[in-house]
């Protein structure tokens, strides 16, 4: 929490900072975002180990881990650019659901755990202008999140846990597109605990100015 809050101090310095030093003839601009991407957990089968168990009647089943690590992943995002080389931005951010599904070979019995990370982005851009329309830029910042997990025997939840903390994230990606109206694309990289999310994407965003030129 307390690097949470030093990093929107800092922001808040940056963007008074930036704000009174724009570069002659720059217009500060605000902006709206939304992207829509994968998410990718990083998990492998070899993380979760299998197991045994004996029924009432002393039938012994092997239980094996099947994994899905991947789901769909959403952001919006409100900033402001008060340089041709620096943005601001908080945002929300959902990064899906992963699970490990338990199943014993020929019965209908399994057990599965599912985990799901959303939560609050404070993001600082660095953009680099080339091509034409094209900009480039490396976006890094905190990720303040909560996670729900559930743990389902055939369907019925039987436990479940919450947690939150906050973490750093980091990407590139470009931004292509007209004056005003622009395509994003990029690949994000979000350290949630002792797991690493990322998440790869893309989106529209909408800038509008601010304050005289």
């Amino acid at each position: 929490m307390q690097r949470f809050f030093m990093g929107a101090a800092c922001a808040a310095i940056a963007l008074s900072t930036f704000t009174s030093a724009s570069a002659s003839g720059f217009q500060t601009s605000a902006y709206v975002a939304a992207d829509l991407g994968r998410s990718d957990a990083n998990f492998s089968r070899s993380d979760f180990g299998g197991f045994q168990a004996t029924d009432s009647g002393g039938s012994t089943y092997v239980f094996t881990p099947s994994v899905d690590d991947k789901d769909v992943a959403l952001a919006f995002l409100v900033g402001i650019q008060p340089h041709p080389n620096i943005a601001l931005d908080v945002g929300y951010l959902d990064l899906g659901e992963a699970s490990v599904t338990y199943q014993a070979a020929g019965t209908d019995v399994s057990a599965k755990g599912e985990i799901g990370v959303d939560g609050m982005t404070l993001g600082i851009n660095l953009l680099a202008p080339s091509y034409r329309q094209v900009t480039l830029f490396a976006r890094g910042g905190l990720f303040r999140w909560s996670s729900d997990t559930r743990v389902r025997i055939d369907g019925a939840t039987l436990a479940s846990d919450d947690d939150d903390g906050t973490d750093p994230f980091y990407g590139v990606g470009l931004l292509f597109g007209w004056d005003n109206l622009r395509f994003r694309a990029g690949v994000t990289r979000y350290e949630v605990e002792d797991t690493d999310i990322d998440v790869y994407g893309g989106g529209l965003q909408y800038r509008f100015p601010v304050g005289g030129a």
